[in-house]
């Protein structure tokens, strides 16, 4: 394996994800939902933030103490832009990842590329390549949520900063995981569209069968990276001890699961 051609292989794959389907199917949903949920805090959002109101609000997400530390101790706006993109993740990397391999797989396109290249290399490009194009969006939102908050929050430009770099951090860290469960539906399946419903009915059973279940055997709720949702929304450093390790053996273990299945696809 060749670390330059995955880069190149990489960068193939992401300029064109960008002017397709795939790539647009993600883009243009993610684009309109973070252009109205940062108009609504930009126009008023951060006084109701800073309210009783807002801060139950917030309260239905996390814990009190919780929430009472984000909008106070924390710029609110960014506050809110690290829960939204937590919550949302899921969705969008769902329409961002759906088509690593799934397509090209079935369509026979990935045999002109293993006369130059090997299977590996091509797992990791598409692996990237989608991991690329979701956590550039998610940097975009992050630099608009800052800027707002920067005009309507009352932080210092060092705090607004340091908070914003860490809750970016945060959201990239939580991606990850997702993108590798993606590689595994893509792996799995001949179609994005068939990929995106598979990865959604094992994602519906994955939750339900974890609420039945979690009280138990605890240990089930890690079967997804939502087990650490709670202590990434903490952003304390001892719960990032916690997360970054949980979420990136997650990951580990996801890829793993995918590349066994995509070693032994016939393409």
């Amino acid at each position: 394996m060749k670390i330059k051609r995955i880069i190149t292989l990489l960068g193939f794959d992401f300029y064109h994800s960008l002017f397709r389907l795939k790539g647009l199917a993600f883009l243009i949903p993610f684009t309109l939902f973070w252009y109205g949920t940062l108009r609504l805090l930009n126009q008023g959002g951060s006084e109701f933030l800073s309210s009783t109101e807002g801060l139950m609000l917030i309260t239905r997400f996390t814990s009190l103490e919780v929430a009472q530390a984000l909008l106070i101790l924390h710029p609110p706006t960014l506050s809110v832009f690290l829960l939204t993109a937590l919550t949302v993740t899921p969705l969008f990397v769902f329409l961002g990842a759906n088509n690593q391999l799934a397509s090209d797989a079935a369509t026979g396109s990935f045999r002109y590329l293993l006369s130059r290249c090997t299977r590996l290399e091509i797992f990791f490009a598409r692996f990237l390549s989608a991991y690329c194009m979701i956590a550039i969006a998610i940097l975009f939102a992050c630099l608009a949520s800052t800027l707002i908050s920067l005009d309507n929050d009352n932080h210092t430009l060092s705090e607004t900063v340091a908070y914003a770099t860490q809750s970016l951090f945060v959201i990239l860290l939580y991606t990850f995981p997702y993108v590798a469960f993606m590689t595994i539906m893509s792996a799995l399946m001949s179609s994005a569209l068939g990929t995106i419903l598979i990865s959604a009915c094992v994602y519906i059973a994955s939750l339900v069968v974890i609420i039945y279940l979690h009280n138990d055997y605890p240990a089930i709720n890690y079967l997804i990276p939502s087990a650490f949702k709670d202590d990434l929304i903490g952003i304390t450093n001892n719960n990032l001890t916690v997360a970054i390790p949980g979420l990136l053996a997650i990951t580990i273990i996801y890829l793993s699961l995918a590349w066994i299945i995509f070693r032994r696809r016939n393409l």
